[in-house]
């Protein structure tokens, strides 16, 4: 029975060994992978990009106090419908109250026409619906942000380097520091944008609004 245990004894201190030894290996292999992959470091042009955000305000109380906007519903047909609530200027640009206050949706493109000539040369840059744990986890909820891949990686012989700009938290880095966030539709433009839009109209059954 002695010889048995320690027999045991032995078996246990070679295992623990081994695997001491491939949770070591394994965790270098991974780091490096996260260093190739562009987990680690920072954006780029993450200084002037965070100095246009860094102001931004994630807030839609600001285009309530106007007066040209109002809210009317339509009860024939069921749908409710928020006046005047996007504008733009003459060159079709969204304009954000007082210079920085917006919903996800307005940030994002400001943005985008910001960083448009910093990044478009050498990264892709689309809008993308996402799910976000902390805020926007409902399945009716959604959340918008930008997501730039870079354009010249698969050439180089390596992936190409992707990264997540989400103007209304001021959250701007590498697509591992977003693992709360899941990505559902990616899109080349806003539609609310691209038609320009001034007006919100939704179905009495969704996001129901409150007409004082």
């Amino acid at each position: 029975m002695k010889y048995f245990y320690i027999f045991l004894s032995i078996c246990l201190t070679a295992i623990i060994t081994v695997l001491t030894a491939y949770i070591i290996k394994s965790r270098g292999q991974l780091e490096k992978a996260y260093s190739l992959s562009g987990l680690k470091g920072t954006a780029p042009y993450a200084k002037e990009i965070n100095e246009i955000i860094a102001n931004f305000r994630y807030s839609g109380l600001a285009m309530f106090e106007r007066e040209d906007v109002y809210l009317s519903i339509d009860f024939e047909n069921k749908i409710w419908k928020l006046h005047n609530l996007h504008r733009f200027d003459n060159k079709g640009d969204i304009i954000l109250e007082d210079g920085k206050y917006g919903t996800c949706g307005e940030l994002a493109a400001h943005t985008y026409k910001k960083i448009e000539r910093l990044l478009g040369k050498d990264y892709d840059i689309k809008f993308v619906e996402t799910a976000q744990s902390g805020f926007f986890l409902s399945p009716k909820a959604s959340h918008i942000v930008l997501y730039i891949t870079e354009k010249s990686g698969l050439w180089r012989g390596r992936d190409k380097k992707i990264y997540i700009l989400d103007a209304s938290f001021h959250k701007y880095g590498p697509i591992g520091d977003f693992e709360d966030y899941l990505f559902l539709e990616f899109m080349s433009t806003l539609p609310f944008v691209e038609r320009k839009e001034t007006d919100i109209a939704m179905p009495l059954s969704k996001s129901i609004p409150l007409l004082i």
